[in-house]
């Protein structure tokens, strides 16, 4: 049977656990993390936090939902229009190449319009998504629609460039 990534909501901060449970039951745990420096009164520390808190994606059949849900720290699956939320291959990769890459990364639930972009250099080259321009900066921004979310990094104004349609 066909196995797909599924996204799950968490308890708040429960993500990390829940990712190291699931894994010694045999399930493929995707939770995308990135690095922040994190300011206290007498120190700045660097630390690994969630890209998006309180979701995790968790490769199985279909048929093991309703399992995995049982999980004392999961509190539901994503659905849309009453069918589970599933992402595609294709944008774990993408999540993937986003969370590895150096750039300030920021989430943002409510970007759906702007400029479709494909980036022509650098080390996200040959991703499309769409530019969002903000605070005097570009921002590249990928729709994920499963989650309904966006994820934006910083791109110079020169590796990006204009495109007609997002085949």
């Amino acid at each position: 049977m066909l196995q797909e990534w599924f996204v799950y909501y968490t308890y708040p901060k429960a993500e990390r656990a829940i990712k190291r449970e699931l894994e010694r039951g045999d399930y493929e745990v995707f939770l995308p993390l990135q690095k922040i420096n994190k300011q206290w009164s007498d120190r700045i520390k660097q630390l690994e936090v969630p890209l998006f808190p309180n979701y995790i994606f968790i490769r199985s059949k279909k048929s093991e939902i309703y399992s995995i849900i049982k999980h004392p720290k999961i509190v539901k699956y994503i659905s849309f229009e009453g069918r589970p939320g599933i992402l595609k291959d294709e944008e774990v990769l993408i999540i993937k190449k986003l969370a590895n890459c150096s750039s300030k990364i920021e989430i943002d639930t409510s970007i759906t319009t702007g400029d479709k972009v494909r980036i022509k250099s650098g080390p996200l080259e040959g991703l499309y998504g769409t530019l969002i321009e903000k605070k005097n900066g570009m921002r590249f921004g990928i729709k994920l629609n499963e989650l309904n979310h966006t994820i934006s990094v910083e791109i110079e104004l020169k590796n990006v460039e204009r495109i007609i349609s997002m085949e």
